[in-house]
């Protein structure tokens, strides 16, 4: 199971060189959502892969986001209030730092 989560964790750091070196951006924080974000051990894989904070969750970010858009639809979030911000104050989210690799 280990190896799968490397394997994962490698690839988001793949992922993460190839949009940089298209954008000319560095990315500081990557984020987890969905299942992945109740993995802690992909999390601080991928921090560590990559080299930046991971901040995982929302676990349901796509009903959440969905939930957010109609209620903005609907009249029942008004237009002055940030739905990023909402999205924010209505789930738990965790941190996770890359642990920096001993050198000998």
């Amino acid at each position: 199971c280990r190896l799968v989560l490397e394997s994962l964790a490698d690839g988001y750091r793949r992922t993460l060189d190839e949009l940089e070196a298209l954008t000319g951006a560095r990315t500081r924080v990557v984020h987890i959502v969905g299942g992945g974000a109740r993995n802690w051990l992909l999390n601080q894989l991928t921090a560590d892969a990559c080299g930046r904070r991971v901040v995982a969750g929302p676990e349901e970010a796509s009903a959440l986001g969905n939930l957010l858009v109609q209620a903005r639809a609907l009249g029942d979030l008004p237009r002055g209030v940030a739905i990023r911000g909402v999205a924010r104050a209505s789930a738990t989210l965790s941190e996770f730092l890359p642990v920096p690799v001993p050198t000998r």
